[in-house]
């Protein structure tokens, strides 16, 4: 189990082969980002799932960026896909969510 400052430090522990991988700031920002929106009306139970399922998505990009030389243009544009594509999981996620509730 080891601790990484940032996205960065993330790629080169996955590319050592450790499992598992602390985000020093991504769960402070997270839990912030819910309880934000719990105060202004959102169901806690629907954003706790959706924060887990960020945290799914985003170590699985990590996972697949690892190996991509980081900043050149190549790097840029896939990393922009993959968040696009979170957003739009995210997205069909909470809707999803939303309608079972």
């Amino acid at each position: 189990m080891v601790r990484a400052r940032n996205r960065y430090d993330a790629y080169e522990l996955v590319n050592l082969g450790i499992e598992n991988i602390y985000r020093e700031t991504l769960d402070t920002s997270l839990t912030l980002a819910c309880d934000v929106l719990t105060k202004v009306g959102f169901e806690k139970e629907t954003l706790k799932n959706q924060v887990a399922k960020f945290i799914k998505y985003d170590e699985e990009s990590i996972r697949r960026l690892a190996a991509e030389p980081k900043g050149d243009d190549d790097y840029i544009f896939k990393k922009r896909e993959e968040y696009k594509q979170q957003v739009e999981s995210l997205k069909e996620d909470f809707k999803r969510d939303k309608k079972q509730t």
